[in-house]
This record gives structure tokens, sequence and C-alpha cells, in this order.
């Protein structure tokens, strides 16, 4: 979502669009279909952690769970409101670790 951000030796892949493949969604409501705690591999419930994060309550984020959360993206490719998981849970631990 930058250029900002560094190529590493653990930097898998770089994609490159262009403005007609770029779509940027609108955030979209979780819809509360659970799709993402069943297939969560921590037993969290991500969407919970992200609406935490989301809403700026990054101490109800890390009641959750958020630094128990792997990253592994399962939860964000089976959500079908497309909302942006792994992303949230990722700005809510670093905002739990600033503190």
């Amino acid at each position: 979502y930058s250029l900002d951000v560094p190529v590493i030796k653990g930097v898998s892949g770089i994609i490159f669009l262009n403005s007609k493949e770029l779509t940027l969604a609108e955030l979209n409501p979780c819809i509360r279909c659970a799709r993402c705690v069943d297939v969560c591999p921590m037993g969290l419930v991500p969407g919970q952690i992200a609406l935490a994060a989301e809403r700026g309550k990054f101490e109800l984020a890390r009641e959750w769970g958020a630094l128990d959360c792997i990253e592994c993206g399962v939860c964000e490719y089976i959500c079908g409101s497309r909302r942006p998981l792994v992303h949230l849970i990722r700005f809510a631990k670093s905002q739990i670790n600033r503190k």
C-alpha cells in the first residue's frame, strides 16, 4: 500500500498493479458469519479483534488475543465481507506493543 516499505530477504514477491487493475474497496461491515473463527488455527475471533482495532480499542483487541495471532491470513481469505483482517490485527499489535 506504500512505496516506503523496504525489500528485504524475507520478501517473497512484489505485485505491481496499474490503475485499471487497482480497486480500493470500502471497508465492508462484518456479517458475523464466524467463518474466520472456524478456520483460525489459534482459536481466535479475528473479526472481533479487527473490529476493536478499527475503533481504536487496542486494550480490547489485546484481551481478545491480538498478540496471539500468527498472521497466517486464513481468516482474511475466507472472509465473506472481504475485510482486511490481517492488516487490522497487525495494526492492533503494533499499537499494543507501542504502549
